[in-house]
């Protein structure tokens, strides 16, 4: 018979790479409108977990006095539990969201100066470039 895979390993291949496919098409669609209704927002850094390439950083933050989380691998000097991370996400779903981990909030700045709506643009008066 022709056009048909018969080696069992070439089919497994396909299948899998046909998934991997599909989650990178996935991730790519999910954050496309990440730019549109754009805001930024206060995130906490709520515990920090041992990975293989580094450490996860989970965090926390709120909006419209919803609760969302969310997490990013990054290297072990990044941050410590009870720091702020700056996040961007979408204002009409904000589960759709991304850890601006390289901007870091200047120490003298007050978490009541953070509005509980967060930012129309990024409050670069509170931030600075990290490494």
């Amino acid at each position: 018979m022709q056009g048909k895979i018969s080696n069992p390993i070439i089919r497994a291949i396909l299948f899998f790479g046909g998934i991997v496919f599909c989650f990178f098409l996935y991730s790519k669609y999910k954050f496309r409108n990440l730019d549109e209704n754009a805001r930024y927002i206060f995130g906490s850094i709520s515990y920090i977990s041992p990975t293989k390439n580094g450490k996860s950083f989970h965090y926390l933050y709120m909006y419209m006095g919803e609760s969302f989380q969310g997490s990013y691998i990054g290297s072990a000097s990044d941050f410590r539990k009870g720091d702020f991370i700056l996040i961007k996400f979408q204002s009409t779903d904000p589960k759709i969201h991304k850890a601006l981990y390289k901007y870091k909030f200047l120490n003298n700045v007050n978490s009541k100066e953070f509005p509980l709506n967060g930012w129309d643009t990024l409050p670069v008066k509170m931030i600075f470039e990290g490494e």
